[in-house]
Protein backbone atom coordinates (compact mmCIF):
# COMPACT_ATOMS: atom_id res chain seq x y z
CA UNK A 1 0.00 0.00 0.00
CA UNK A 2 1.60 3.59 -1.17
CA UNK A 3 1.11 6.62 0.88
CA UNK A 4 1.02 9.89 -0.88
CA UNK A 5 3.73 12.39 1.16
CA UNK A 6 1.45 14.47 2.75
CA UNK A 7 -0.25 11.13 4.14
CA UNK A 8 3.61 10.19 5.33
CA UNK A 9 4.03 13.45 7.10
CA UNK A 10 0.53 12.89 8.92
CA UNK A 11 1.48 9.87 10.12
CA UNK A 12 5.16 10.80 11.07
CA UNK A 13 3.47 13.47 12.85
CA UNK A 14 0.75 11.30 14.55
CA UNK A 15 2.93 8.74 15.73
CA UNK A 16 5.27 10.90 17.48
CA UNK A 17 1.54 12.63 19.03
CA UNK A 18 1.27 8.99 20.50
CA UNK A 19 4.69 8.16 21.64
CA UNK A 20 4.23 11.61 23.52
CA UNK A 21 1.18 10.69 25.00
CA UNK A 22 2.01 7.34 25.69
CA UNK A 23 5.67 8.70 27.37
CA UNK A 24 3.67 10.86 29.10
CA UNK A 25 1.07 8.46 30.85
CA UNK A 26 3.78 6.36 31.34
CA UNK A 27 6.05 8.11 33.92
CA UNK A 28 3.15 9.26 35.85
CA UNK A 29 1.65 6.01 36.24
CA UNK A 30 5.57 4.65 36.96
CA UNK A 31 5.90 7.19 39.42
CA UNK A 32 2.96 6.64 40.91
CA UNK A 33 2.32 2.59 41.10
CA UNK A 34 5.92 2.11 42.64
CA UNK A 35 6.21 5.67 44.79
CA UNK A 36 7.45 4.91 48.31
CA UNK A 37 7.12 8.85 49.50
CA UNK A 38 4.00 10.27 49.99
CA UNK A 39 1.84 7.43 49.40
CA UNK A 40 -1.59 8.40 49.15
CA UNK A 41 -0.61 12.07 49.31
CA UNK A 42 -2.57 14.39 46.65
CA UNK A 43 -3.07 18.44 46.36
CA UNK A 44 -6.19 19.78 44.14
CA UNK A 45 -7.66 16.90 44.14
CA UNK A 46 -11.06 19.29 42.85
CA UNK A 47 -9.46 18.09 39.60
CA UNK A 48 -10.96 15.18 40.04
CA UNK A 49 -14.42 16.00 40.82
CA UNK A 50 -16.81 15.25 37.52
CA UNK A 51 -17.50 18.57 36.05
CA UNK A 52 -19.45 17.52 32.77
CA UNK A 53 -22.85 17.03 33.70
CA UNK A 54 -24.26 14.93 30.90
CA UNK A 55 -21.31 13.10 31.77
CA UNK A 56 -21.77 12.68 35.34
CA UNK A 57 -25.40 11.56 34.12
CA UNK A 58 -23.78 8.42 32.50
CA UNK A 59 -21.77 7.66 35.34
CA UNK A 60 -18.85 9.76 34.68
CA UNK A 61 -17.84 8.71 31.10
CA UNK A 62 -16.46 11.40 29.23
CA UNK A 63 -13.22 10.36 27.15
CA UNK A 64 -15.09 9.09 24.20
CA UNK A 65 -18.34 11.15 24.75
CA UNK A 66 -17.28 14.45 25.92
CA UNK A 67 -17.75 17.02 23.39
CA UNK A 68 -18.68 21.72 23.95
CA UNK A 69 -17.17 23.68 26.16
CA UNK A 70 -16.65 21.35 28.89
CA UNK A 71 -15.08 18.54 26.92
CA UNK A 72 -11.43 19.51 27.96
CA UNK A 73 -11.70 17.81 31.32
CA UNK A 74 -12.35 14.72 30.23
CA UNK A 75 -10.87 14.73 26.88
CA UNK A 76 -9.44 17.62 24.70
CA UNK A 77 -9.80 16.27 21.34
CA UNK A 78 -13.70 15.88 21.91
CA UNK A 79 -13.48 19.50 21.55
CA UNK A 80 -13.83 18.73 17.37
CA UNK A 81 -17.28 18.06 17.69
CA UNK A 82 -18.97 21.91 18.22
CA UNK A 83 -20.78 22.58 15.28
CA UNK A 84 -21.28 25.42 17.28
CA UNK A 85 -19.40 27.99 19.44
CA UNK A 86 -21.44 27.60 23.25
CA UNK A 87 -20.82 28.99 26.57
CA UNK A 88 -22.26 27.29 29.55
CA UNK A 89 -22.27 27.38 33.37
CA UNK A 90 -23.24 24.88 35.72
CA UNK A 91 -23.37 25.16 39.82
CA UNK A 92 -23.17 21.45 41.61
CA UNK A 93 -23.76 20.54 45.25
CA UNK A 94 -21.07 18.76 46.81
CA UNK A 95 -20.82 17.54 50.35
CA UNK A 96 -21.80 19.08 53.25
CA UNK A 97 -21.91 22.70 52.14
CA UNK A 98 -19.42 22.57 49.28
CA UNK A 99 -19.61 23.21 46.14
CA UNK A 100 -18.23 23.42 42.43
CA UNK A 101 -18.75 26.27 39.99
CA UNK A 102 -17.98 25.24 36.29
CA UNK A 103 -18.04 28.20 33.54
CA UNK A 104 -16.67 26.79 30.20
CA UNK A 105 -16.66 28.94 26.48
CA UNK A 106 -15.90 26.69 23.00
CA UNK A 107 -15.13 28.75 19.69
CA UNK A 108 -15.18 26.82 16.27
CA UNK A 109 -12.67 28.51 13.83
CA UNK A 110 -13.47 29.07 10.28
CA UNK A 111 -10.27 27.47 9.28
CA UNK A 112 -9.52 24.40 7.76
CA UNK A 113 -6.56 23.57 10.04
CA UNK A 114 -3.18 22.87 9.93
CA UNK A 115 -4.14 19.36 8.12
CA UNK A 116 -7.09 20.61 6.13
CA UNK A 117 -9.32 18.16 7.95
CA UNK A 118 -11.65 21.06 10.47
CA UNK A 119 -12.47 20.55 13.33
CA UNK A 120 -10.27 23.85 14.94
CA UNK A 121 -11.52 24.94 18.21
CA UNK A 122 -10.27 27.19 20.57
CA UNK A 123 -11.71 27.08 24.38
CA UNK A 124 -11.67 27.94 27.68
CA UNK A 125 -12.55 26.59 31.25
CA UNK A 126 -12.68 27.85 34.68
CA UNK A 127 -13.65 25.41 37.88
CA UNK A 128 -13.88 26.96 41.11
CA UNK A 129 -14.71 24.55 44.05
CA UNK A 130 -15.82 26.11 47.69
CA UNK A 131 -15.26 23.90 50.82
CA UNK A 132 -17.74 25.87 52.62
CA UNK A 133 -17.05 27.84 56.40
CA UNK A 134 -15.47 26.70 59.72
CA UNK A 135 -15.53 28.40 62.62
CA UNK A 136 -11.80 29.56 63.62
CA UNK A 137 -10.45 30.23 67.04
CA UNK A 138 -7.64 33.53 66.73
CA UNK A 139 -5.47 33.30 69.90
CA UNK A 140 -3.16 36.17 71.25
CA UNK A 141 0.42 35.89 72.03
CA UNK A 142 -0.12 34.20 74.93
CA UNK A 143 -2.12 31.86 74.23
CA UNK A 144 -5.98 33.22 75.38
CA UNK A 145 -8.99 33.43 72.91
CA UNK A 146 -8.54 36.30 71.17
CA UNK A 147 -11.98 36.03 69.16
CA UNK A 148 -13.82 33.37 67.02
CA UNK A 149 -15.13 33.70 63.87
CA UNK A 150 -16.27 31.71 60.59
CA UNK A 151 -13.68 31.76 57.62
CA UNK A 152 -14.05 29.51 54.53
CA UNK A 153 -12.33 26.41 54.67
CA UNK A 154 -10.82 26.26 51.04
CA UNK A 155 -11.51 27.87 47.64
CA UNK A 156 -9.77 26.06 44.70
CA UNK A 157 -9.89 26.98 41.22
CA UNK A 158 -7.94 26.12 38.03
CA UNK A 159 -7.99 27.87 34.32
CA UNK A 160 -7.03 26.52 31.52
CA UNK A 161 -7.14 27.34 27.28
CA UNK A 162 -6.82 24.41 24.86
CA UNK A 163 -7.06 23.97 21.27
CA UNK A 164 -8.43 20.74 19.62
CA UNK A 165 -8.76 20.14 15.47
CA UNK A 166 -8.82 16.91 13.48
CA UNK A 167 -5.61 15.30 12.48
CA UNK A 168 -6.01 12.76 9.65
CA UNK A 169 -8.99 10.69 7.70
CA UNK A 170 -8.82 7.14 7.57
CA UNK A 171 -10.89 5.54 4.60
CA UNK A 172 -10.85 2.08 5.53
CA UNK A 173 -10.44 0.00 8.97
CA UNK A 174 -12.36 -2.66 11.53
CA UNK A 175 -14.24 0.09 12.39
CA UNK A 176 -15.25 1.92 8.85
CA UNK A 177 -14.08 5.31 7.71
CA UNK A 178 -13.52 7.38 10.56
CA UNK A 179 -11.65 11.29 12.21
CA UNK A 180 -8.68 11.03 13.86
CA UNK A 181 -8.37 14.41 16.05
CA UNK A 182 -6.03 15.35 19.32
CA UNK A 183 -6.58 18.24 21.66
CA UNK A 184 -4.34 19.68 24.49
CA UNK A 185 -5.28 21.95 27.19
CA UNK A 186 -3.17 24.11 29.70
CA UNK A 187 -4.44 25.37 33.26
CA UNK A 188 -3.42 27.14 35.71
CA UNK A 189 -4.34 25.60 39.05
CA UNK A 190 -4.96 28.00 42.33
CA UNK A 191 -5.58 26.81 46.20
CA UNK A 192 -5.66 28.44 49.30
CA UNK A 193 -6.97 27.58 52.76
CA UNK A 194 -8.48 29.07 55.50
CA UNK A 195 -7.67 32.13 53.52
CA UNK A 196 -4.19 31.97 54.79
CA UNK A 197 -2.46 29.81 52.80
CA UNK A 198 -1.85 30.09 49.36
CA UNK A 199 -0.38 27.82 46.57
CA UNK A 200 -0.66 27.26 42.80
CA UNK A 201 1.19 24.90 40.40
CA UNK A 202 0.59 24.46 36.19
CA UNK A 203 -0.81 21.13 34.30
CA UNK A 204 -1.61 20.00 30.84
CA UNK A 205 -4.06 17.53 29.68
CA UNK A 206 -4.02 16.34 26.45
CA UNK A 207 -5.94 13.80 24.52
CA UNK A 208 -6.77 11.77 21.17
CA UNK A 209 -10.46 10.75 19.44
CA UNK A 210 -11.15 8.76 16.97
CA UNK A 211 -14.55 8.84 15.64
CA UNK A 212 -15.66 6.10 13.52
CA UNK A 213 -18.82 4.72 11.60
CA UNK A 214 -19.79 2.20 14.65
CA UNK A 215 -18.03 3.42 17.49
CA UNK A 216 -16.22 6.47 19.13
CA UNK A 217 -12.61 5.89 20.61
CA UNK A 218 -11.22 8.31 23.17
CA UNK A 219 -7.69 8.41 25.38
CA UNK A 220 -6.83 11.05 26.97
CA UNK A 221 -4.14 12.49 30.11
CA UNK A 222 -5.40 15.24 32.81
CA UNK A 223 -3.43 17.05 35.51
CA UNK A 224 0.50 16.51 34.75
CA UNK A 225 2.20 19.47 35.69
CA UNK A 226 4.12 20.88 39.06
CA UNK A 227 3.77 20.02 42.47
CA UNK A 228 0.78 22.16 44.46
CA UNK A 229 3.28 24.01 47.09
CA UNK A 230 2.07 25.68 50.43
CA UNK A 231 5.42 27.61 51.26
CA UNK A 232 7.84 24.79 50.74
CA UNK A 233 6.23 21.69 50.79
CA UNK A 234 4.54 20.18 47.49
CA UNK A 235 2.53 17.72 46.66
CA UNK A 236 1.77 16.30 43.22
CA UNK A 237 -1.54 17.17 41.67
CA UNK A 238 -3.72 13.82 41.07
CA UNK A 239 -3.00 12.77 37.26
CA UNK A 240 -5.97 10.84 35.65
CA UNK A 241 -5.79 8.42 32.62
CA UNK A 242 -8.91 7.55 30.34
CA UNK A 243 -9.41 5.46 27.79
CA UNK A 244 -13.14 4.92 26.91
CA UNK A 245 -15.66 4.09 24.11
CA UNK A 246 -18.96 5.36 22.83
CA UNK A 247 -20.84 3.58 20.77
CA UNK A 248 -24.79 5.12 18.99
CA UNK A 249 -27.56 2.96 17.99
CA UNK A 250 -30.65 4.28 15.90
CA UNK A 251 -34.09 2.48 16.56
CA UNK A 252 -35.50 4.23 14.05
CA UNK A 253 -35.40 8.48 13.21
CA UNK A 254 -37.04 9.37 16.66
CA UNK A 255 -35.48 6.97 19.22
CA UNK A 256 -31.48 6.46 19.64
CA UNK A 257 -29.11 5.11 21.98
CA UNK A 258 -25.96 5.78 23.31
CA UNK A 259 -23.73 3.25 25.54
CA UNK A 260 -20.63 4.33 26.46
CA UNK A 261 -17.55 3.26 28.82
CA UNK A 262 -14.51 4.77 30.52
CA UNK A 263 -11.53 2.65 32.09
CA UNK A 264 -10.48 5.51 34.60
CA UNK A 265 -6.64 5.46 36.39
CA UNK A 266 -6.37 7.95 38.73
CA UNK A 267 -4.86 8.02 42.56
CA UNK A 268 -3.04 4.96 42.26
CA UNK A 269 -6.33 2.80 41.25
CA UNK A 270 -8.48 1.61 38.41
CA UNK A 271 -11.99 2.22 38.08
CA UNK A 272 -14.55 1.23 35.69
CA UNK A 273 -17.50 3.63 34.72
CA UNK A 274 -20.52 2.76 32.23
CA UNK A 275 -23.69 5.07 31.06
CA UNK A 276 -26.35 5.19 28.52
CA UNK A 277 -28.43 7.83 27.08
CA UNK A 278 -32.00 7.40 25.32
CA UNK A 279 -32.43 10.38 22.80
CA UNK A 280 -36.10 11.64 22.16
CA UNK A 281 -36.05 12.92 18.70
CA UNK A 282 -33.36 15.86 18.95
CA UNK A 283 -35.43 17.62 21.93
CA UNK A 284 -35.11 15.33 24.98
CA UNK A 285 -32.20 12.68 26.57
CA UNK A 286 -33.02 10.41 29.28
CA UNK A 287 -29.79 9.30 31.02
CA UNK A 288 -28.23 6.45 33.69
CA UNK A 289 -25.28 5.15 34.50
CA UNK A 290 -22.62 3.28 37.38
CA UNK A 291 -19.47 4.37 38.91
CA UNK A 292 -18.14 0.79 39.41
CA UNK A 293 -15.36 2.10 42.41
CA UNK A 294 -13.60 0.07 44.99
CA UNK A 295 -14.32 2.72 47.75
CA UNK A 296 -17.95 2.41 48.40
CA UNK A 297 -18.51 6.20 48.97
CA UNK A 298 -17.51 7.39 45.66
CA UNK A 299 -19.32 4.37 43.79
CA UNK A 300 -23.22 4.14 42.75
CA UNK A 301 -26.07 5.01 40.32
CA UNK A 302 -26.68 8.00 38.52
CA UNK A 303 -29.12 9.40 36.53
CA UNK A 304 -30.18 12.76 34.31
CA UNK A 305 -31.80 14.28 31.49
CA UNK A 306 -31.10 17.01 29.04
CA UNK A 307 -33.06 19.45 27.00
CA UNK A 308 -32.16 21.03 23.38
CA UNK A 309 -34.34 23.88 23.69
CA UNK A 310 -32.89 25.19 20.16
CA UNK A 311 -30.02 27.63 20.92
CA UNK A 312 -30.16 26.98 24.76
CA UNK A 313 -29.62 23.50 26.55
CA UNK A 314 -30.25 22.23 29.80
CA UNK A 315 -28.88 19.19 31.66
CA UNK A 316 -29.21 17.87 34.72
CA UNK A 317 -27.81 14.99 36.76
CA UNK A 318 -28.34 13.42 40.23
CA UNK A 319 -25.41 10.77 41.87
CA UNK A 320 -25.77 8.96 45.15
CA UNK A 321 -22.38 8.20 46.53
CA UNK A 322 -23.08 5.45 48.72
CA UNK A 323 -23.61 6.26 52.50
CA UNK A 324 -23.08 10.01 52.13
CA UNK A 325 -25.02 12.28 50.90
CA UNK A 326 -26.53 12.72 47.30
CA UNK A 327 -25.53 15.50 44.98
CA UNK A 328 -27.39 17.49 42.18
CA UNK A 329 -25.75 19.11 38.98
CA UNK A 330 -27.45 21.16 36.94
CA UNK A 331 -25.75 23.01 33.48
CA UNK A 332 -27.12 25.86 31.36
CA UNK A 333 -26.05 26.22 27.71
CA UNK A 334 -26.40 28.72 24.98
CA UNK A 335 -25.05 27.80 21.42
CA UNK A 336 -23.88 30.77 19.01
CA UNK A 337 -23.24 30.46 15.15
CA UNK A 338 -22.75 27.39 12.98
CA UNK A 339 -19.10 26.82 11.48
CA UNK A 340 -18.81 25.03 8.69
CA UNK A 341 -15.20 22.97 8.85
CA UNK A 342 -16.80 21.31 11.60
CA UNK A 343 -17.28 17.70 10.31
CA UNK A 344 -16.80 14.26 11.56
Amino acid sequence: MRFSGLAVKRLSILRNFFCLLIGLTACPLHRFLWATETAGTYAGTFLLIPSGVRSMGMGDTGAALAYGSNAGVYNPAGLVRSNYADISFSQQTLLEDASLSFLGYAQPLDYSGLNELGGVTLFGVYRSVNLGKIDANILNPDGSLSQAKSVTAGQDSSIGIGYAEHFMRSNQGPFGEGMHSIGVMAQSVQSKLVESYAAGAVAVNVGYLGSFERLSVGLSMANLGTKLKYGEVGDPLPVSLRAGLSAPYRVSDFFRVLAAYDLVYEERSAHHRAGVEAGLGQVCFLRGGWRFEQESYRGGPTFGFGLNLGRFFVDYAFGQYGDLQTTHRFLLGFRFSHHPFHFH
